[in-house]
């Protein structure tokens, strides 16, 4: 730092002094220090569970600076404290001055340009396909067994488990294309099953058979009857079995049909001859 040195009336004359060598320029020395900025604004932008720390940043201003000067902002290095989903997860990062009109050299940033802000890791949507329910025959339950399952959209690398609770049919009875539901439940593996959830919640369809139930008939009798010249015949008795365990069901044989033959007409002999 230079400068000029003037004498300057005090009590005494400045016209009764004079410096040594007269009005001289002199040599000093000081420091500039660089000028505290204040950065906010910075954003973490929201992810879906990608079973990495990275977060990505954007905006951010900076005040304090000298008016009518600015300066650029550039943001790197951000990152979540943890890999797994959550809600307002602590990010942090790091901010460097870029030269605008002014310079970056001449400024510093609050933490040596480490920052912190929140931002939400959800959790990652999974696909659910290949569950079979088995078509069974009717037994009385809407009980199904379920089988099959696999997911997808699963982050590379990673498993998980999957369990199917009992399977349900919408009724008991017998049909086709009969729908069947169930819950899936999620269990860890190499991946976390707290990161992921099913696509369209945890309640899934699919459908299936209930054919019905085969019977056999016995004890069905057919009535003797007195000849009155048609083939109907009466029946009585009949035992169903093969049943559900409970239940029971009428048995309505009809008036039936005779298998024998109508009488014919007898023949008569040729006279014998005289």
């Amino acid at each position: 730092m230079t400068g000029i040195v003037a004498l300057a009336n005090g009590t005494g004359s400045a016209s009764d002094y004079q410096l040594s060598g007269g009005e001289s320029a002199f040599v000093s020395v000081a420091s500039i220090t660089r000028r505290p900025l204040t950065l906010s604004g910075v954003v973490a932008a929201d992810k879906v569970y990608d079973g990495s720390r990275s977060a990505a940043l954007s905006g951010g201003s900076l005040g304090n600076l000298v008016f009518g000067q600015t300066l650029g902002l550039s943001l790197s290095n951000g990152l979540f404290d943890t890999a797994h989903a959550g809600t307002d997860k602590p990010v942090t990062g790091s901010a460097a001055l870029v030269d605008g009109s002014g310079s970056a050299s001449n400024y510093q940033l609050p933490g040596g340009g480490t920052f912190s802000t929140t931002a939400d890791i959800t959790r990652r949507p999974l696909t659910l396909g290949g569950v079979v329910a088995a078509d069974k025959v009717y037994d009385g339950s809407r009980t199904a067994a379920l089988s099959g399952g696999s997911l997808g959209n699963l982050v590379s690398g990673e498993t998980l488990g999957l369990t199917l609770s009992t399977g349900l049919f919408d009724t008991a009875d017998a049909g086709s294309g009969k729908t069947v539901t169930a819950e899936v439940v999620l269990a860890d593996g190499s991946g976390q099953a707290s990161d992921y959830q099913v696509s369209g919640g945890t309640l899934i369809s699919t459908t299936a058979a209930i054919t019905p139930r085969p019977l056999t008939l016995s004890g069905v009798s057919a009535v003797d009857k007195v000849y009155d010249g048609t083939p109907a015949a009466d029946f009585t008795g009949g035992s169903l079995a093969n049943l559900v365990a409970g239940q029971t069901l009428g048995v309505a044989v009809p008036t039936g049909s005779s298998t024998a033959p109508t009488s014919a007409p007898a023949s008569r002999s040729p006279a014998p001859p005289c």
